[in-house]
């Protein structure tokens, strides 16, 4: 598999240093590998040249990396965030769905490791359904749930919804090692995707999901365990 690398940030300095511990990363993994450099936010979506992995300025001139998240998402351009930064106070404002982690300046390359080896494992999790025109192959990480309509499903995803001639019974088996969990009788939520846990479950598009009653404590534990799963990457 070819990963394509994309690190962006204004300072010549900083993308040096990004680019040798990357390039030194994946050397040392035997990962075929590709990487291009940007001096602005600008410049990259100007060339919207293809990227697995974006290693991204926090705060730049004129346009911010929080912004060309933004924007990103709003074309949906589905690349893997790693923000690097000199400004923590700002982490914040910098989640999103395909944000992975943040690297303060200037990158340890044991805490960049941890990140690059979850977005490259990332790229290789998909779910494969049966769709109304054949076997798909879905990005798990794409999925907010699965819900069940009648004896089929839909997959929801962040740009809308697949019809699955499958019912949720059929694809519970594997989509409970993947970190779903059942909300409701009819819903298979991706913890992955879920921002807050309190009387329904809030995703991490705004959308509200139905939690049954009996359901609640299992899933606000099962959302803390995940976190708790997904921090250690930050140790």
């Amino acid at each position: 598999m070819h990963t394509s690398i994309a690190i962006c940030d204004d300072e010549d300095i900083f993308r040096f240093q990004i680019r040798e511990a990357v390039e030194d990363y994946c050397e040392k993994k035997k990962i075929e590998y590709t990487v291009r450099e940007y001096s602005s936010a600008e410049e990259y979506l100007k060339r919207m040249e293809k990227a697995d992995l974006l290693l991204l300025d926090m705060e730049m001139e004129e346009m911010s990396g929080i912004h060309l998240k933004e924007q990103l998402e709003k074309h949906g351009r589905n690349v893997r965030i790693l923000f690097v930064t000199s400004h923590e106070e700002m982490m914040s404002e910098a989640f999103g769905k395909n944000v992975f982690g943040f690297l303060s300046k200037p990158v340890d390359k044991e805490k960049l490791k941890k990140y690059m080896d979850r977005m490259l494992e990332d790229m290789e999790t998909y779910i494969t359904i049966s769709a109304a025109d054949g076997e798909k192959a879905l990005l798990a990480n794409d999925i907010l749930y699965f819900q069940a309509d009648g004896k089929f499903c839909y997959a929801i995803t962040y740009t809308g919804k697949i019809f699955c001639n499958q019912g949720l019974s059929d694809l519970e088996p594997q989509l409970l090692k993947m970190d779903f969990i059942r909300c409701h009788r009819s819903i298979l939520l991706n913890l992955h995707n879920v921002k807050k846990v309190t009387e329904n479950v809030t995703m991490k598009n705004g959308e509200s999901v139905v939690l049954a009653r009996r359901k609640k404590e299992e899933v606000r534990v099962a959302h803390i365990k995940y976190i708790s799963k997904v921090a250690k990457y930050n140790d």
